[in-house]
């Protein structure tokens, strides 16, 4: 099988990419790949921190409960898809 070269004769990025990663084309990371409960826990666990005194860190949450950070910080304010606060008012 020939390789496929660009316009310098070198192989592109994407195809140095897919024989680092096994012959698999594409780029590394799958997206969108939480779920509801995770985020649900994710939150119920930043209000338990916020009840207790806490200072919650956003981006270990999201680690943690792998779900993303920006989706978990307009959730947990109230702003996103749940129409609940996590703090308490």
């Amino acid at each position: 099988m020939a390789k496929e070269r660009n316009k310098t004769g070198r192989e592109s990025q994407t195809q140095k990419k897919a024989k680092n990663n096994g012959g698999k084309e594409g780029r590394g990371r799958k997206l969108n790949q939480w779920r509801q409960d995770r985020m649900r826990a994710a939150i119920e666990e930043y209000g338990q921190i916020i009840e207790h005194g806490g200072v919650p860190q956003l981006r270990l949450l999201a680690r943690a409960w792998t779900v993303p950070k920006s989706t978990l910080q307009r959730r947990a304010k109230g702003n996103g898809h749940f129409h609940h606060k996590a703090i308490p008012s």
